[in-house]
């Protein structure tokens, strides 16, 4: 593939389960083309979950979610334009132990003003992960993937063939047991997961299987952060835990709150070796 539409194709960057991703370039600009495989073209569920999801990211305007350029249809083949972010993912930082604690609390409070945002707008994300968090050059998270994610505005789909409706270490205990009552504060619990994990260099829970690590999720508490990382402070394991609690009523009852948490826990808690600012 040498174009597709305007967009001059450059590398392939990535693959998920349904689509492809590929470095592109227009009058200059670069961006990352997210281009449906032609495999699912013909499949109703798939196809429309992918239109769908170019419709959630135009409702959305943040500087810490990846910004939708353009989407359409090229001889058939659904594509959307997204912000290129050069940076890796979170997942990939955190193997490398990139962050300080402070830096991790920072990265996590833009993500939940993010979420804030999308919540406003009445969309639910339903996916966070370290994977679906890209990293600027600059450390600036941005939010992407929001292939399951849930719109007021949008009808509800079910999910593609081969698609999970989440992922298992990250899910919520409701998401877990298969809830469509899931709100905000499901993406709460997610983004405490990743915090965990990316505080104390592990997983908030571990499995040899799927439906293992699923019933570890609905029903047992996950190894205190500090337990996992000694040098974690009592503050910042306060937070995670927080926005990890089993039911949704002991969570932080909006994103907002648990941004405005994570700053004044890192206000009070100098760390000389940050790079990452707190807003």
């Amino acid at each position: 593939m040498e174009r597709i539409g305007p967009f001059e194709i450059l590398a392939p960057a990535g693959r998920g389960a349904v689509a492809t991703v590929y470095r592109a370039r227009r009058d200059g600009q670069e961006v990352a083309i997210k281009v449906l495989d032609a495999k699912w073209a013909d499949d109703p569920i798939v196809s429309k979950r992918f239109v769908n999801e170019a419709d959630v990211l135009r409702r959305l305007d943040h500087p810490n979610i990846v910004r939708l350029v353009e989407s359409g249809a090229h001889d058939g083949t659904l594509f959307m334009a997204l912000e290129f972010v050069a940076g890796p993912t979170l997942e990939r930082a955190i193997r490398r132990r990139a962050f300080t604690h402070r830096e991790s609390a920072a990265v996590a409070a833009r993500l939940a003003r993010a979420l804030e945002h999308a919540h406003g707008r009445g969309v639910i994300h339903a996916d966070i992960t370290p994977g679906n968090v890209l990293l600027c050059s600059d450390g600036t998270p941005k939010l992407t993937d929001f292939g399951i994610a849930r719109c007021d505005a949008l009808p509800p789909l079910p999910v593609p063939p081969g698609v999970t409706s989440g992922t298992p270490v990250y899910m919520s205990p409701e998401q877990a047991s298969g809830s469509a009552a899931i709100d905000a504060r499901t993406d709460v619990y997610s983004l405490g997961a990743v915090l965990y994990e990316s505080a104390t260099g592990r997983a908030p829970f571990r499995g040899s299987s799927t439906m293992e690590i699923l019933d570890r999720v609905r029903w047992a508490e996950p190894r205190r952060p500090r337990e996992a990382d000694p040098s974690l402070h009592p503050g910042l394991e306060e937070c995670i835990l927080r926005a990890m609690a089993k039911k949704p009523d002991d969570r932080y009852p909006a994103a907002a709150a648990f941004a405005e948490d994570l700053d004044r826990w890192i206000r009070s808690t100098p760390d000389w070796f940050s790079i990452i600012p707190s807003s």
